[in-house]
């Protein structure tokens, strides 16, 4: 029985392979001309039968021949050139048809062996012009047969996309608000978006609201306990920045006048004074418009009064930096780069009583793009994030009493830079898209963690690598991709 079990296996290691391509559109060496894409258009855990697309991104070149290939170890290479080390495998190789597509159908067995395993493929296409356009390498780990998937929408009803700077905020109603970001008409000409949309998950629907008092792009929204959305950073008239306030029962935006200073790529955290619950956010990090630089200089929003104010210096200028509230009136921020790219391993307090911040201790190693989410009233889970040398995929929970950190067991089955989890009812977390920091990752690829550890799902139907995923008050989620929306059900 263990003979026919590793025949079966190992005779269908080739073509799983072929299940186990969902996109190559990891950023290409050189835009012209676009690369080809590989992706799952259904299936993709054991027991299954999937469809693999191979799509040729230059449409006015149909009927090329295409050649697809995989290997189970990548090129670590930390320029990113695309490149498989051998044994390399030939899965299929053909014409594309006149839409530039090439389909697959194949069986994954149902056999247990079969969950995880990680595979790394690229396509090729020949050009008349360019020779063969080979793909970046990506990854993908084979799921097992859950009944929790995302499921893709008929239509795209949001119109916002990853990456494109926005900001989405879960309203007291369960809707939630997009606004903002950019948009490109051209490589040289850039939209910097004032308008609002409410999406209603039950419904489906997404109806427009009021426009924003001014563009802002990379901005950061905060919701407040009376149900409204603070909206702050990232001005279009970054010289003479504001913040914002969402009402949800009038559907409009009102200003709150001028603040101190335009920061971009920042973070807003709740917290509260432990005494008076009296509310307030911080607003730290990131980049400073106003000298082009990265800040120290935060600001801080009193909710009951709606004024801005400057706060004394951050400990360290940080950007891509994580934040975290504790109910003792403290925000623990941690990580983050300096203005050379240099990644941070330590940690800093900032009191809501004495208005300061403090050096805070370090981190088990250092990150920078990482997700941080308060535990318990003195600690935090740091997920995943990265260094200079790649991304990470492990976890460490952050003593704030103690000021130290400890590396946990658990461990997600991809590094995931710039990733929100996203806690769903039983207390799980939910990841997907992110970066890796390398250019064989798996944006598409989502995963449950539990104190067991993590869980695969099968992959987001996007060709595209991009993928962002946004957690529903009361439990759910949905996943915007470039070109396709799901709900997770």
């Amino acid at each position: 029985m263990l003979l026919d079990t590793q025949t079966r296996f190992h005779s269908f290691l080739v073509l799983m392979v072929i299940l186990c391509s969902f996109s190559s559109s990891c950023e290409a060496q050189n835009p012209r001309p676009p690369l080809p894409d590989v992706w799952i258009s259904s299936g993709g855990a054991v027991g299954e039968t999937v469809v693999v697309n191979v799509q040729d991104n230059q449409a006015s070149s149909p009927t090329r021949p295409f050649t697809l290939v995989c290997s189970q170890n990548p090129n670590p290479s930390p320029w990113g050139f695309p490149a498989l080390h051998p044994p390399v495998y030939t899965l299929s190789a053909g014409n594309l048809n006149a839409q530039g597509q090439a389909l697959f159908q194949a069986h994954i067995p149902s056999l247990k062996a079969l969950v995880g395993l990680p595979f790394y493929f690229q396509t090729a296409v020949k050009s008349a012009l360019e020779g063969w356009l080979i793909s970046n390498v990506c990854a993908w780990r084979i799921a097992p047969n859950l009944s929790r998937r995302f499921v893709q929408a008929p239509t795209n009803p949001i119109p916002f996309f990853p990456g494109d700077g926005h900001v989405r905020t879960n309203l007291a109603d369960g809707t939630v608000l997009f606004c903002g970001g950019r948009s490109l008409l051209s490589s040289m000409s850039i939209i910097w978006r004032n308008d609002a949309f409410v999406y209603d998950p039950v419904k489906a629907t997404c109806v427009r609201v009021g426009n924003m008092q001014t563009g802002r792009f990379d901005h950061v929204g905060q919701r407040l306990s009376d149900g409204t959305v603070l909206v702050v950073g990232g001005d279009r008239n970054w010289q003479n920045p504001t913040a914002e306030l969402y009402d949800p029962r009038t559907k409009a935006f009102t200003s709150l006048g001028p603040v101190p200073s335009c920061l971009r790529l920042t973070t807003a955290t709740a917290v509260r004074n432990p005494w008076t619950r009296q509310e307030f956010v911080l607003i730290a990090g990131g980049y400073d418009m106003l000298t082009s630089t990265l800040s120290r200089n935060p600001l801080l929003y009193d909710v009951q009064n709606r004024t801005v104010s400057a706060l004394p210096p951050m400990v360290k200028p940080r950007l891509y930096m994580a934040a975290a509230a504790f109910p003792a009136g403290a925000v623990l921020i941690t990580g983050g780069t300096d203005s050379q790219m240099n990644v941070h391993d330590d940690a800093e307090l900032f009191l809501l009583q004495t208005r300061q911040f403090y050096p805070w201790g370090k981190m088990n190693r250092r990150r920078y793009g990482h997700a941080m989410m308060t535990i318990d009233s003195s600690h935090a889970l740091i997920i995943s994030g990265g260094d200079r040398a790649g991304g990470h995929n492990d976890l460490e929970l952050f003593d704030g009493l103690r000021q130290t950190s400890m590396r946990l067991p658990q461990r997600l089955n991809f590094p995931r830079l710039f990733c929100s989890p996203v806690q769903l009812p039983d207390g799980s977390l939910l990841l997907a898209g992110g970066q890796s920091g390398t250019h064989t990752f798996s944006g598409q690829v989502p995963e449950i963690l539990s104190i067991s550890g993590s869980t695969l799902l099968r992959p987001i139907r996007e060709p595209t690598l991009a993928v962002e995923v946004h957690g529903l008050k009361g439990g759910g989620a949905f996943a915007l991709g470039m070109t396709t929306f799901h709900h997770l059900k």
